[in-house]
């Protein structure tokens, strides 16, 4: 079992290695620029500032989410 697990393991670092080697070691197929409307720029910087609050305080979102499933109970 210990030998197939580590032959899983050797597949799966070449697969990732592969990607990591495509991403920064390969000339782009794709130089174009990446156009995005006002709406799409909006929900990206919303989308980073909630990850960022909620990555630096989570607390307020816990309690609230532990208040919902005692309520449920």
């Amino acid at each position: 079992m210990v030998v197939v697990a580590m032959l899983f393991s050797l597949m799966d670092a070449f697969y990732y290695l592969h990607l990591v080697k495509l991403m920064y070691f390969n000339d782009p197929v794709d130089t174009s620029l990446i156009v995005t409307t006002a709406d799409q720029r909006a929900l990206i910087t919303l989308n980073g500032l909630a990850l960022l609050v909620l990555g630096v305080a989570p607390g307020w979102l816990l309690a609230v989410c532990q208040r919902a499933i005692q309520a449920s109970l």
